[in-house]
């Protein structure tokens, strides 16, 4: 499992804060130069000031609320946080990483603290994140998929994902799939304890995509670290799960706290 050295060990901490704090103070050095340059332009030559092209593009202020941002943005992508999130709070988080609202300054104190405080409760946001994928594929009974239907508690060896494909004129995964589909592998990865998915596409997406980029590529199969995977002309994906250990403690994980679950996964 991922531990709070290896979190750290991706990046110099120090060293992207303190780009961060020397970026500001030259923008804002910058700025206030380019517009010493336009008062004085205006009043020597009673025009409008410099060309719109030579000037600051926004205030100091909001650039630098925006490179916060970006930098938050890429520390979470490093260090791997983001994937032991569930969806629900990756998307609060991107909601947060997008307006700079609540974000604290970029210093090695709050980076490191937010590690520390995030490598604490790690054991946590895995089980949220297992739980939110059980949630996710375990069969319903208005599922009309036999494969996803055998038992409403338990997630079997196989899963149809159904209209998970845009069919209109190539095979491609939809959007909202393919971030289900990330955490889907996300998840195994992190029941196997090899941590987190880093990069935007998973490996399973990326299987997909190379497979059904071709216009004539209809149907097919492939296979993944943990999937034997069928994609055909209606949409669907066929999962067939090659490590029945990883499922396992998925059921578990699951059911946990839910009686009609732990009955049957028991």
């Amino acid at each position: 499992m991922i531990t709070t050295t290896d979190i750290v060990k991706r990046h110099t901490i120090e060293t992207m804060c303190q780009a961060f704090q020397d970026a500001v103070a030259k923008y804002k050095q910058g700025y206030q130069l380019i517009k010493d340059a336009e008062a004085l332009v205006r009043v020597s030559f009673e025009c409008s000031g410099l060309p719109w092209e030579s000037t600051p593009r926004s205030e100091p202020d909001k650039t630098r609320n925006e490179l916060l941002c970006t930098a938050w943005r890429r520390i979470f992508e490093l260090t791997g946080l983001r994937g032991l999130m569930s969806l629900k709070d990756q998307d609060k988080l991107s909601k947060q990483l997008s307006t700079g609202e609540g974000l604290p300054d970029l210093v090695p104190e709050n980076v490191l603290g937010l590690i520390s405080e995030l490598s604490g409760k790690m054991p946590e946001l895995i089980k949220e994140a297992v739980k939110e994928v059980f949630e996710m594929i375990r069969p319903r009974h208005w599922n009309h998929y036999k494969t996803n239907d055998k038992n409403e508690f338990r997630i079997g060896n196989k899963y149809i994902w159904s209209n998970a494909l845009d069919t209109a004129y190539t095979l491609t995964l939809r959007h909202h799939t393919q971030n289900e589909i990330r955490a889907f592998d996300n998840v195994f990865r992190l029941l196997d304890g090899k941590g987190p998915v880093t990069e935007h596409y998973s490996e399973t997406i990326k299987a997909i995509e190379d497979r059904t980029r071709m216009r004539s590529a209809h149907q097919g199969s492939f296979e993944t670290t943990y999937f034997k995977v069928k994609y055909f002309k209606n949409g669907n994906l066929h999962f067939e799960f090659k490590r029945m250990d990883l499922v396992a403690e998925l059921n578990r994980i699951g059911a946990e706290g839910r009686n009609e679950l732990g009955r049957e996964v028991a």
